[in-house]
């Protein structure tokens, strides 16, 4: 657990409640940290992290909480005819340099039944403030915020060389920039110089230490966002186009349903996550 005094400002916070139907296998990912409450129905939950092929298959039968790390894959499948309930807190956050603190440490993945019901209460308490929508509300989730991340921050491991190894390092500065103003045009160039390499040598470096293409990594946090518009306001396709960083609603359209499967107004309907 890290010690030392930093400032962390919380660049997005989500809490919403929806239902999953039985429907066919869809792996979906994002690169916010996402904690995943089932409180009722039953389903399996498969994870794979790092490229692995052997998903592990998890039962949130009942209230069971689960916690997904940026860029883990993951797919729900419902067993029944009775739909899986979840309530399901999004975060992301940053430090002083633009990077997410918890980069360096290893989350519990589960939690005691002791922990998971505090945790679980708090979700809820979150939950209940979004939907009430208020100024005060806005406070009160900070605060049931703050008490969450108390907790899990108390149960954080710091990583083993090994795996930070394979962590950004040289393109630390890159990611934090993407994160920073995904919305603007890609600018290969000035991500390299970020970093003091080369163009060829940054094309190979970024993919090897975050999986994806520097081009790949920007379509997927404009796509989170995007997501998080759809589902939270009631602006339009082409305004949340805009407003991610693709101006052209056709092409934000075409890139959406290409890369999540469905339009964006039928991934509106639909509250998938």
């Amino acid at each position: 657990m890290r010690t030392q005094a930093w400032n962390v400002s919380i660049q997005s916070i989500y809490c919403h409640q929806f239902d999953i139907f039985h429907r066919p296998c869809e792996w979906v990912t994002s690169q916010q940290h996402v904690w995943m409450l089932a409180t009722a129905g039953k389903g399996l939950y498969y994870r794979r992290q790092d490229g692995s092929r052997n998903p592990r298959p998890v039962d949130p039968d009942g209230e069971a909480l689960h916690y997904l790390a940026p860029g883990s894959w993951r797919f729900v499948d419902v067993c029944d005819a009775n739909p899986l309930h979840l309530v399901t807190l999004r975060l992301s956050m940053a430090d002083e340099s633009g990077s997410d603190p918890l980069t360096d440490y290893r989350l519990p993945e589960r939690f005691t039944p002791e922990r998971q019901a505090k945790l679980a209460e708090l979700m809820r308490g979150m939950l209940a403030e979004f939907e009430r929508g208020t100024l005060p509300a806005q406070a009160e989730i900070r605060r049931r915020l703050g008490a969450f991340l108390g907790i899990v921050w108390d149960l954080a491991e710091t990583r083993p060389g090994a795996e930070l190894h394979r962590l950004p390092g040289r393109c630390r500065n890159a990611v934090a920039r993407l994160r920073q103003n995904y919305t603007e045009r890609l600018d290969i160039d000035r991500l390299a110089q970020l970093c003091s390499i080369s163009r060829p040598h940054f094309f190979r470096l970024f993919r090897e230490e975050t999986g994806f293409t520097a081009q790949q990594y920007l379509c997927r946090l404009r796509l989170d966002h995007a997501k998080a518009l759809l589902r939270f306001t009631d602006k339009s396709v082409a305004e949340i186009g805009r407003a991610v960083g693709w101006p052209d609603q056709f092409h934000f359209s075409r890139i959406f349903s290409r890369e999540t499967g469905y339009s964006p107004l039928k991934f509106r309907n639909r509250n998938l996550t």
